[in-house]
């Protein structure tokens, strides 16, 4: 189908283009709202500034596509392909996108507050200020993505897998971080107020200048990480393994501290190293 014929039908009242071939295409600045794309071919496609809300990608295919500014808010992605896809600045507002492949996907700036991102692949994504305010990513594997000032709180991820990824800065106020893997992952200076982070892992992982007060980390592992100059005041220690992690200059309630965290070969706050029986 080409572009023209696309428009003509939709101009003619029809929004069923299941199933529907319209690689490499160009589709800028209009408007295809309320449509059935389902299992459609978009590979390569040009959508920029498209207002494409309250309609059906689910088992689409728009790998390689061009979505900078697009609206989808509202839009149903269910296991849609957008592998490699340019969706900086887009408006993935309230979607449905459910074990959806974002693998290598660029989502620079992109609103994707209050959506559904359950087995999601961002794998080695560029999340760089991207907002996903309240959105469930509930076992998404972000190993390797780029969260670089992401404004992710009171977001869920629960059994996420989050190894080597980039959060530097990133707003993880309230986040729910339980059971996550975290191994080797930039968090220096993020903001973890009131997180839950118990039973994650984040052996390896950089927390240097961090804010996890308040913070659960009942069972959290630590192992090796560096925690230089976190802010751990009033967080909850209660079995949280800091095997050979750095504390030096951390603020944290010493007397809790020592009482509810696994402590062996710990660097202290005041440089020197505990272990603990």
């Amino acid at each position: 189908m080409t572009s023209q014929e696309l428009l003509e039908q939709y101009a003619q009242g029809i929004r069923n283009f299941r199933s529907v071939d319209l690689r490499e295409l160009k589709l800028t600045q209009i408007n295809l709202t309320e449509s059935n794309f389902e299992r459609a071919i978009l590979k390569n496609v040009d959508l920029t500034e498209t207002n494409l809300e309250f309609t059906n990608f689910n088992f689409a295919d728009l790998s390689h596509s061009v979505l900078k500014k697009t609206k989808f808010s509202q839009s149903c992605l269910r296991k849609a392909n957008l592998y490699k896809s340019d969706l900086r600045e887009a408006d993935f507002l309230a979607v449905q996108m459910s074990g959806a492949n974002l693998c290598e996907a660029n989502l620079y700036g992109i609103e994707l507050s209050l959506s559904k991102l359950r087995q999601v692949n961002l794998r080695r994504a560029n999340l760089t200020k991207a907002c996903l305010l309240e959105s469930d990513l509930f076992m998404a594997d972000l190993t390797q993505a780029i969260l670089y000032q992401a404004d992710l709180g009171d977001t869920a991820f629960r059994f996420a897998n989050l190894t080597q990824a980039n959060l530097q800065e990133a707003n993880l106020i309230d986040a729910r971080l339980s059971d996550a893997i975290l191994t080797e992952a930039n968090l220096t200076r993020a903001i973890l107020y009131l997180a839950d982070l118990s039973r994650s892992n984040l052996t390896n992982s950089q927390l240097c200048e961090s804010n996890l007060c308040e913070a659960g980390l009942k069972g959290t592992i630590f192992r090796g990480s560096n925690l230089n100059r976190a802010n751990l005041w009033m967080a909850d220690f209660t079995e949280a393994d800091f095997t050979n992690a750095n504390l030096t200059d951390a603020t944290l309630h010493l007397d809790d501290f020592l009482n509810k965290a696994i402590i062996k070969n710990t660097q202290m706050p005041d440089g020197t190293f505990l272990t603990r029986p």
